[in-house]
């Protein structure tokens, strides 16, 4: 699974992390760039509950629009 980010470069397989903690890398990666529109889809997807937190609060101060996709009933 790659992350398409015209600015970020990398990919979620990187070897000497595990897949987790690849994700959440990843998830900062694209978060770090300024953006006018953010789509994440299923951003809480294997986060712990401090980094659902954290993710919450960054969320509420951006100046963009977001777009979130969830499944949840």
């Amino acid at each position: 699974m790659d992350w398409v980010c015209q600015s970020c470069t990398g990919t979620t397989s990187q070897p000497f992390l595990g897949w987790l903690a690849a994700m959440r890398l990843n998830l900062a990666r694209a978060l770090m760039h300024r953006a006018d529109l953010l789509l994440l889809d299923e951003p809480t997807n294997r986060l712990d509950l401090e980094a659902i937190l954290w993710q919450e609060q960054y969320l509420s101060r951006l100046s963009g629009s977001l777009m979130v996709i969830v499944h949840d009933p």
